[in-house]
């Protein structure tokens, strides 16, 4: 069995962005979310690792991204 491949979400606590975690997380993916807030109320419950931060920074989000074999920007 193959390991788990990893998202990393931008904006994975807006309307779209939340949708696509959940899809993600049913096609058996290992998420990661980008958000400016510490604690997303939208996310609780789920196996979704938060990253708070802002995709629009200065220094960019290079350095976030990890692992992540796939990238959906949902910002």
């Amino acid at each position: 069995m193959s390991e788990a491949r990893t998202a990393f979400v931008l904006g994975g606590t807006g309307h779209v962005g939340h949708a696509i975690v959940r899809e993600l997380l049913l096609r058996g993916y290992r998420v990661k979310a980008l958000t400016r807030k510490a604690e997303p109320p939208i996310l609780f419950g789920l196996d979704v690792t938060v990253v708070q931060g802002d995709a629009g920074a200065p220094e960019g989000i290079d350095h976030l991204l990890g692992d992540a074999d796939l990238v959906v920007d949902a910002a």
